[in-house]
């Protein structure tokens, strides 16, 4: 009696040992896939920040422009603080794209380590 339930404890770990291997497996798959999503994600997401950037530093510079040109008195200093307040935008924002492009690996690294920082 006392050696089948030795041998029935004995199944039931090799069961589960099998069941977790079989588990680890799958969710090793499904985080490789998890993490190509969210990269895919961070690519979409700061290629539109740049355009949405460059888009504001074209019509800032623009808008700026043409007030200057309107005004009697020159605004120059009104076209030069645009350029540059949307200048800084796109450049923090081409800084996010060139790395989620050119480095996804580390970009989802960061992103990781802003997750675990709670941030």
């Amino acid at each position: 009696m006392e050696k089948t339930i030795e041998t029935k404890f004995i199944q039931i770990i090799e069961d589960l040992q099998t069941g977790i291997a079989k588990a680890s497996e799958v969710a090793a798959v499904e985080l490789s896939d998890i993490a190509q999503s969210y990269v895919v994600y961070g690519r979409a997401k700061h290629t539109m920040e740049l355009i949405v950037c460059l888009l504001i530093l074209i019509g800032g510079a623009w808008a700026a422009k043409r007030f200057a040109k309107a005004s009697e008195n020159n605004s120059w200093p009104l076209y030069a603080f645009v350029a540059v307040v949307t200048g800084l935008c796109a450049l923090a924002a081409l800084d996010n794209f060139l790395l989620v492009w050119t480095a996804p690996k580390v970009w989802l690294l960061q992103e990781l380590a802003k997750l675990a920082k709670g941030v």
